[in-house]
């Protein structure tokens, strides 16, 4: 009986890795993560006093219903907005997609430091050899 439960034991821990390493593997899943996820541009620092007063920061939310919150300081005021999204693939590139930005699509790249801290890169895609490529790259909040 015991030769049954090691067994088992080895049977649901090949799957349960294999199950891991597919969520990893899923660009959706590594934004969004079991329920939301922030990614952080710019720390958001908020300035002394009342209401919606800031310094810096810009910060991404992305929640598992396709739902992006997009807080950034703007002329000194926080602002939040919700925007859909979606990733696809194309020519090889994971392609983000954000509703109402004009610059997406963004080709997606994740990738894991020495210390194991994540970070996601947000690239424009060149339309053309007069407009740079352009990176924002995001460090996942642990917070």
């Amino acid at each position: 009986m015991s030769h049954f439960f090691r067994v088992l034991a080895a049977i649901v821990s090949v799957v349960l890795a294999t199950n891991a390493i597919a969520d990893d593997a899923d660009p959706a899943s590594l934004l969004s993560g079991g329920s939301s996820r922030e990614w952080v541009f710019q720390r958001i620092v908020l300035s002394m006093g009342t209401g919606d007063e800031c310094a810096s920061g810009e910060t991404y939310t992305f929640s598992k219903t396709h739902q992006l919150t997009i807080k950034r300081c703007l002329n000194g005021h926080l602002q939040t907005t919700q925007q859909a999204w979606s990733v696809t693939t194309q020519d090889g590139d994971t392609l983000l997609r954000i509703v109402g930005d004009v610059a997406s699509p963004y080709v997606l790249e994740f990738k894991t430091d020495s210390h194991g801290s994540k970070f996601m890169r947000l690239r424009t895609r060149a339309v053309d050899k007069i407009h740079a490529v352009a990176d924002k790259e995001f460090k996942l909040n642990k917070d």
